[in-house]
């Protein structure tokens, strides 16, 4: 089955992802082996990923919820240790198209209903930081210079400061280069630079307050 999305355990010696079948599978790096984490209602999980620190995951599902999900022992590695839902978050009225968790306190989600919302997963609360009336696909953040970079359906990609975003203010940067879907976007190490993919076959690589893109790349 088709797989969606990678996360990364904290110290990368293993990687979750979602899939079509509606099952989120660690893998280890070094063995290649894989092991089925759980399984959600049998809709395809368009999105999993670890909290910062490894003890949660995220997975977001079809029918537009997110299932928070404990590790049961602190000592074991995702592969090793059972784990247990204890949160359904709901609110998004269409799919789920992406999950950013770069910080405690700090869950994100995008939506084919052109929101972005901001969870708090102690209390299951959710509260929507953007809406558009376009589908949001891939969200990127920036842990460098918390930053959040959203690209849409109709190839605009926006981005802002998170504190702008948390108190409704406008991105403070439009990338309109591509003329197609964006299907994924990257963040160099610096933040200075990103990087999307899009559905008009090219990946292209632009400077966060530049409108114009540095290098564009047919595939």
């Amino acid at each position: 089955a088709r797989r969606f999305d990678i996360s990364w355990w904290p110290d990368e010696s293993e990687s979750l992802s979602g899939s079509e079948d509606g099952t989120s599978r660690i893998e280890r790096v070094d063995t290649l082996e894989w092991s089925t984490l759980f399984e959600g209602n049998g809709k395809p999980i368009y999105g999993s990923v670890f909290s910062m620190d490894g003890s949660k995951i995220a997975s977001a599902t079809q029918d537009g919820n997110v299932a928070i999900w404990t590790h049961a022992s602190a000592e074991d590695t995702p592969s090793q240790g059972p784990w247990q839902q204890n949160t359904v978050l709901t609110g998004h009225e269409r799919s789920i198209t992406d999950l950013v968790w770069p910080a405690d306190g700090l869950l994100l989600s995008s939506s084919e209903d052109g929101t972005i919302r901001h969870w708090d997963v102690q209390s299951g609360q959710g509260d929507t930081v953007f809406q558009e009336r376009t589908v949001v696909g891939d969200i990127a953040w920036s842990q460098e210079h918390f930053l959040l970079a959203a690209g849409q359906s109709d190839g605009l990609i926006r981005v802002w400061h998170w504190d702008d975003l948390a108190a409704g203010s406008g991105p403070f940067a439009e990338h309109t280069n591509h003329s197609q879907s964006i299907s994924s976007i990257a963040w160099a190490p610096d933040g200075e630079h990103g990087a999307s993919a899009s559905w008009d076959r090219t990946v292209q690589v632009w400077l966060t307050e530049s409108p114009e893109s540095l290098a564009v790349y047919e595939v």
